[in-house]
């Protein structure tokens, strides 16, 4: 139904959380873009909207570097065309199981870290007509984190 746009596409993550030793609640929207596919000109952008909230279990790896496993749970919108209303063209549930690592960087003001997350949903869509659609959708995610 949906391809990754590899034209240049864009996509993003915003979160905030709170870690209580080796476990940490964290929710974030995340957005990504798609392709229907079609062929050629065919094919139309869409683009991926979630609200999730997950648990995260760290655990030592190397040094400063940590480990950890996640799940979770998240609302997913999927949008046809340019707009972003609410009112998608496809709608869900989705399970979110993944895993990084994170580099902690000990500053003398506040944590930081830098991490790579790779997580896969498990979406169970509807759209307006009350059709179901399932699928998977497989995210690699870079970034850094700050905390007090």
């Amino acid at each position: 139904l949906y391809t990754g746009d590899e034209s240049g596409s864009n996509g993003g993550r915003i979160a905030m959380g709170e870690r209580l030793g080796p476990l940490a609640l964290e929710a974030g929207i995340n957005s990504a873009s798609l392709l229907t596919q079609g062929v050629g000109a065919g094919a139309e952008s869409a683009k991926a909207v979630s609200l999730e909230v997950s648990l995260k279990y760290y655990f030592s790896f190397m040094g400063p570097v940590e480990a950890y496993a996640k799940g979770g749970l998240a609302k997913t919108w999927i949008v046809q065309g340019s707009g972003m209303s609410m009112d998608s063209e496809q709608s869900g549930r989705a399970y979110a199981l993944g895993g990084g690592l994170q580099y902690s960087l000990p500053t003398p003001i506040l944590e930081a870290g830098v991490w790579m997350d790779y997580s896969r949903q498990i979406l169970d869509l509807h759209n307006n007509e009350g059709e179901s659609v399932d699928g998977s959708v497989d995210v690699l995610t870079m970034g850094v984190s700050f905390g007090f």
